[in-house]
C-alpha cells in the first residue's frame, strides 16, 4: 500500500484515482485474458521490451519493412535483436529466473499472432512457433531471437528449423551451458 501511495504522490495524482485506474486496467486485460498471472507477465514483458526498443510499429509494417531490406540490413537488424534478447534475458533470470515458460512470454510480447507450443519430457523440450503470416525472413528472425533467448538464459539448444510458417527448436532441459 505505501508503493502506491509514492506513485501515486511521484505522478501527482489521487490516491483514490491511481487506484481505480489500476483496477480498471486489469479488469480490462483479466476480461480478454482469465490468467492474471500471465497477464501481468506479458504487461511486464512488454514494458520490458519498450524500455529496450523504444517503438512498437504494427506488425504489418514491419514484416514488410523485413522483407524489403538488403541482406547485410537484415544482418544488422539480427546483431540488434540478438542483443536485445541478451539483455532481456538477463533481466527476465533476475526478476523471475531463466525458465522455457520466459521464452513463451518473450515470444507471445514480440511475435502476438504466432502460436507459440512447449513440449517438455524429462531429457529436453520441443518449442514450435507457427504463423501463417511469416515471410522466410520472419521466420529466420523468430528462430534466431528465440535461438538467441534460450542461449542467454544458458540452454542447450540442439536443432533449430524453420520453414512453412513453422519454426522448431529443441533444447536438453537440464543442460545449461554457461551464457556468454
Amino acid at each position: 500500500m505505501d508503493r502506491i501511495i509514492r506513485i501515486s504522490e511521484k505522478l501527482g495524482v489521487p490516491f483514490r484515482d491511481l487506484l481505480e485506474s489500476l483496477i480498471s486496467s486489469v479488469l480490462d486485460i483479466v476480461e480478454y485474458d482469465m490468467d492474471m498471472a500471465r497477464a501481468l507477465e506479458i504487461i511486464d514483458a512488454l514494458w520490458d521490451l519498450i524500455r529496450i526498443s523504444g517503438v512498437l510499429l504494427p506488425r504489418e509494417a514491419v514484416y514488410r519493412i523485413i522483407d524489403a531490406v538488403s541482406d547485410s540490413e537484415l544482418e544488422e537488424i539480427m546483431r540488434i535483436l540478438k542483443h536485445a534478447c541478451r539483455w532481456y534475458a538477463e533481466l527476465s533470470r533476475l526478476k523471475r529466473g531463466a525458465s522455457l515458460r520466459d521464452l513463451k512470454i518473450l515470444l507471445s510480447a514480440w511475435f502476438p499472432d504466432a502460436s507459440i507450443d512447449i513440449r517438455s519430457s524429462p531429457t529436453g523440450a520441443k518449442i514450435v512457433i507457427s504463423s501463417m503470416n511469416y515471410s522466410e525472413r520472419v521466420l529466420c528472425i523468430v528462430r534466431e531471437v528465440a535461438v538467441e533467448f534460450l542461449r542467454s538464459l544458458g540452454y542447450r539448444v540442439v536443432s533449430a528449423e524453420s520453414g512453412e510458417g513453422i519454426v522448431s527448436l529443441v533444447v536438453e532441459i537440464g543442460s545449461r551451458e554457461e551464457s556468454a
